[in-house]
């Protein structure tokens, strides 16, 4: 009997190690990553904290979805990095918040479908994780040891990619993918895609994927919003009527629907619309 109670408080106390560890849940870096890794300060922020550390850009994290923050100061061959790792709500929440923030990106990468690199940054969404790397320093060492930390937290997250809906799977847009922005509030759409402000005001729970796609014969912003009301879709596809420049192309379903954006001639756009079909 007594060893009974032993396994069995040895068990509680084995599944309180095991909940704290998967309440912490982060690819956090550690010294013996790689060699030569210092790690400075290291700080987990919730969403009532994460206003000391970006006082006037938390709403946009907690609009999304945010759960918490690890933030690392860390040095690698005389390098020092900022590194904040964002654990959002789900897959779809970090998606959103990379394709708001991602800014002057130089390059993709096959290290992961949902990467922006620039000169002193790397940002990525990787499952319910939205990553960024920074430093001061824009040469070709540092990138090459940002990239190399990158990839580390990346072997540690164990995420499946984000898919996107079918539409963007298309052969025609599969290449601008990572340029999506996914909008589901005011914040998102001012930061993401400000143009159709107007367009989305006075409607609120909704997901809106988009893809900006240009060619010679001029633009076409490819957009599917899905409504939590079936209502707010009705009165959506008739706003869209009055929109000389929008088309409603396919509805999907009662709260779902395509349409696009456009000032390419007719028989252009309609030759890409049937491109999409």
């Amino acid at each position: 009997m007594r060893v009974f109670k032993y396994i069995f408080f040895f068990s509680i106390i084995l599944l309180s190690i095991l909940a704290a560890q998967d309440e912490k849940g982060f690819p956090e870096l550690k010294s013996s990553d790689l060699d030569g890794l210092i790690i400075g300060r290291t700080t987990l922020f919730d969403g009532n904290s994460l206003w000391g550390l970006i006082d006037g850009g938390a709403d946009i994290y907690l609009e999304y979805g945010f759960n918490s923050l690890l933030f690392q100061d860390v040095e690698l061959n005389d390098i020092r990095f900022r590194v904040e790792i964002y654990k959002m709500n789900s897959a779809e929440s970090a998606f959103g918040i990379f394709s708001v923030s991602r800014f002057k990106c130089l390059k993709d990468d096959t290290l992961t479908k949902f990467i922006c690199i620039s000169q002193y940054q790397i940002q990525a969404a990787v499952g319910k994780f939205y990553i960024s790397i920074s430093k001061d320093k824009g040469d070709q060492e540092s990138n090459r040891v940002m990239l190399q930390l990158f990839s580390k937290i990346l072997s540690k997250t164990g995420e499946i990619p984000f898919s996107l809906p079918k539409i963007f799977q298309n052969k025609i847009l599969s290449s601008y993918q990572n340029q999506t922005k996914l909008i589901t509030g005011n914040l998102g759409m001012q930061n993401g895609f400000p143009g159709w402000i107007d367009l989305f005001d006075g409607f609120s729970n909704y997901e809106l994927y988009i893809i900006p796609f240009e060619n010679s014969n001029g633009y076409i912003n490819v957009a599917q919003v899905n409504f939590s009301d079936k209502n707010d879709s009705v009165k959506f596809q008739e706003k869209l009527i009055s929109e000389q420049k929008k088309k409603l192309i396919k509805i999907l379903s009662s709260t779902e629907l395509i349409f696009i954006e456009t000032n390419m001639k007719e028989a252009e756009s309609k030759k890409f619309i049937e491109s999409l079909n």
